[in-house]
C-alpha cells in the first residue's frame, strides 16, 4: 500500500471517528455504520475493499453509500454476477440516490449512480435512464468522471470539502443549498459535515 493511499485511509477513519460522535448522526435518516476488514480480491480494486473496510453504510437525506456484497468475502467475488452484455463492463455499484425513501421497500437501496470502473479502479457518475440506453447505444457512452479512486473519492467529495461538488454532479446545480420550510438545509449528510467542519 502506497503512503499517500495509507494516508488518505487513516484521514477517512479519522473522519468517521468524528462524525460518529456529533448530535447529527443520530437523525433518522444518517448513518455512518462501522466497517469490518476486507481482504483484497483478484480482479476487484484495490480502493473498494480498502475503503470498504472502514464502513458498511453511508447514508444522508440524498445519497447512500453500500458496500457492494460481492466484496463481503472471496467466495461472494467468486459468486458474483457478471453480465456480459453490460455497456459498461459491469460496474460497482457503491452509490444511491436515496432521496429518503422508506426503508421498508424491501432491498431497495435507490437508484443507482456512483460506479466503481472494475478495471481501473476509477469512481464515475452514470443515471439510470442514461445506463438503460446506453445498452441500446453503447458506442455513445457518456459518464462524470471523478478521476480518483475509490479512497481518494470518499476523503474528498464524500467526506470532504469537494462534497459540494458531487451534489452538484448527481443532484443538480442548486440541491446543495436547498432549504426546507425552517431555514434547514435538506441535505442532512451537508449538515453533518457542517458540524464535523469538514466543509
Amino acid at each position: 500500500m502506497s503512503d499517500q493511499r495509507a494516508d488518505a485511509l487513516s484521514k477517512i477513519q479519522h473522519k468517521l471517528d468524528r462524525l460518529r460522535r456529533l448530535e447529527g448522526a443520530q437523525a433518522p435518516d444518517v448513518v455512518v455504520s462501522a466497517g469490518e476488514r476486507l481482504h483484497p480480491l483478484e480482479g476487484a480494486p484495490k480502493d473498494v475493499t480498502a475503503v470498504f473496510s472502514l464502513f458498511r453504510v453511508l447514508q444522508g437525506s440524498c445519497l447512500r453509500f453500500v458496500r457492494p456484497e460481492s466484496i463481503a468475502s472471496a467466495e461472494a467475488w467468486q459468486d458474483r454476477e457478471d453480465d456480459p452484455e453490460c455497456p459498461l463492463g459491469t460496474p460497482l455499484d457503491i452509490g444511491f440516490m436515496h432521496l429518503a425513501m422508506p426503508d421498508a421497500i424491501p432491498g431497495f437501496q435507490g437508484e443507482p449512480v456512483i460506479r466503481v470502473d472494475r478495471e481501473d479502479g476509477g469512481v464515475y457518475y452514470l443515471n439510470g435512464d442514461d445506463y438503460a440506453f446506453y445498452y441500446s447505444h453503447p458506442e455513445e457512452i457518456e459518464t462524470w468522471e471523478f478521476d480518483v479512486g475509490a479512497v481518494e473519492f470518499f476523503n474528498d467529495f464524500v467526506l470532504g470539502r469537494q462534497y459540494p461538488e458531487l451534489i452538484e454532479v448527481v443532484m443538480g446545480p442548486d440541491a446543495f443549498d436547498r432549504r426546507d420550510r425552517k431555514g434547514r438545509y435538506v441535505d442532512t449528510w451537508r449538515r453533518l459535515l457542517e458540524q464535523g467542519g469538514l466543509l
